[in-house]
């Protein structure tokens, strides 16, 4: 054996003891495999369907009927707050009969909606009363709140539809079809939650119980700056017992150096990322920090998380809230005010 191999032995030899010395240490591994997040499901059903057709439908109906529809509202599988939309009524003359055109006598009647009865009982509570023989116009063209259900289980909803005794010959005939609409959201981490805009401005009254013109008064405008977590109060004092709506418009900078389109700007719902961070283009604040944090870049009111609904290219934002009895707070989240630039503009509007 020649002098260089038996020094390469040597040298591995001393290697693997070193290496041996340096492992005698107890020590312990554990290892905790298959962590994962799965999103929840919420999915509103109406008799256990999405969309489904016509199930308010009475063919033969007479002075003095009172036909009462039942049916289910169920969320899969989560909590959430729900709104009935009646609206879309369209009244025709339908199938002439006789009698009809003697006691119409050349000016044609087809009003039905405006003799017909409304109730609507959602679970226990009674929500329009029989007894307040309400028309069925007044439930039309605002969002009903139906309250808030648990998930997994079936509600009953029961409308009923009476038509007076009172109602002669004109209605022989005629027909009435209308839209109901449903919309739910979560309520969990949303305690806030409202509906969609109405496209009529009508919304709903909780002490008449019926929809009422939304005629909304300025009563306040407020410029919330982006440079300072603290809140900016109102002028005024939201009365505990009115509606208000916020309208809130505007952009601000928060990131006057980032790529691509300097500077980055915001509304008070989303913010327009680079591709090299969170984006590219407009997506929801709150998507841009860790989900503890669900107002990220937001307008927040009384420093509760708005949800402001879908991006607007206007960067134009709508809510009603309750008064609290006291001003209301306005604020943006961010992590560094120093750079940021600009403010939002809020206009409060006191519904009747």
């Amino acid at each position: 054996m020649s002098r260089n191999l038996i020094g390469s032995f040597l040298v591995v030899s001393i290697t693997l003891g070193a290496a041996l010395a340096t492992n005698s240490f107890f020590s312990d591994t554990e290892t905790s495999a298959g962590n994962n997040f799965t999103a929840g499901s919420f999915d509103l059903l109406v008799n256990g369907q999405n969309n489904p057709q016509s199930i308010v439908s009475f063919g033969d109906l007479k002075p003095g009927d009172n036909y009462i529809e039942h049916k289910t509202i169920r969320i899969n599988d989560n909590p959430g707050f729900v709104w009935l939309h009646l609206k879309d009524l369209a009244a025709d003359q339908g199938t002439q009969t006789e009698p009809e055109t003697i006691e119409e006598n050349g000016t044609p009647k087809f009003d039905l909606q405006n003799y017909l009865e409304y109730d609507l009982t959602v679970g226990e509570q009674v929500l329009i009363s029989a007894d307040s023989h309400t028309p069925l116009p007044d439930a039309v063209s605002c969002w009903i709140p139906l309250g808030e259900i648990q998930g997994g289980a079936d509600i009953s909803l029961d409308q009923s539809f009476h038509l007076p005794g009172s109602v002669t010959n004109w209605a022989q005939g005629d027909t009435l079809t209308f839209t109901e609409e449903f919309y739910a959201v979560q309520s969990r981490t949303n305690p806030h939650a409202s509906p969609p805009p109405s496209t009529t401005g009508r919304i709903w009254n909780p002490e008449l119980k019926k929809c009422v013109s939304a005629e909304p008064v300025l009563v306040d405008t407020v410029t919330v700056p982006s440079t300072s977590d603290t809140p900016t109060l109102s002028h005024i004092t939201l009365a505990a017992d009115k509606i208000y709506r916020f309208d809130v418009s505007g952009t601000y900078i928060y990131w006057p150096s980032c790529p691509e389109f300097a500077p980055c700007d915001a509304d008070a719902e989303f913010a327009h990322r680079p591709s090299t961070s969170y984006g590219p283009g407009w997506i929801l604040g709150d998507d841009v920090y860790p989900p503890a944090i669900t107002h990220a870049l937001d307008l927040t009111i009384n420093g509760v998380n708005i949800n402001w609904g879908v991006y607007s290219p206007a960067h134009t934002y709508s809510t009603t809230l309750p008064g609290t009895g006291s001003a209301a707070g306005f604020s943006i989240y961010d992590d560094y005010y120093p750079d940021n630039s600009g403010n939002l503009t809020v206009n409060i509007y006191q519904l009747p």
